[in-house]
């Protein structure tokens, strides 16, 4: 009964570890797809496109961080500009890329002395919506 068990658990282990390498596969593959269709949404001018009632379009995600070693003048930045309330011992990183987004988005003149104090990235990819 228990040798069973374990054959039965190293089986499940197995397609555990198979169906997971297949995901990933499948997420790289949509990945390029994506940005293969963003950047030809792009050059054409679409902002959205819609084929048997799902819509998809092109959008920019964006991250922001604390450098490490930028830490003490980004928080000072924040307090300075009216942001301390979001610190504490540490910041949260959904929640400071939410805040200086906005922010980047009220004002764009702060762009440069956000990305000299933070890590900013963006991930272009395709935004789903089905109908």
């Amino acid at each position: 009964m228990m040798q069973e068990k374990v054959r039965l658990i190293n089986e499940l282990d197995l397609r555990i570890k198979e169906l997971e390498n297949d995901v990933k596969a499948l997420k790289k593959e949509k990945e390029i797809l994506s940005q293969e269709l963003f950047n030809e949404m792009q050059e054409l001018g679409y902002d959205k496109i819609t084929v048997d009632g799902v819509t998809v379009y092109p959008r920019t995600d964006v991250y922001i961080s604390i450098p490490k070693d930028n830490q003490d003048e980004a928080l000072e930045w924040l307090k300075e500009n009216g942001f301390g309330d979001y610190i504490t011992e540490t910041v949260n990183a959904r929640t400071l890329t939410s805040v200086l987004k906005e922010e980047l988005t009220d004002n764009p003149l702060l762009e440069d002395e956000i990305k000299e104090l933070f890590n900013v990235s963006e991930k272009k990819r395709i935004g789903i919506r089905r109908n």
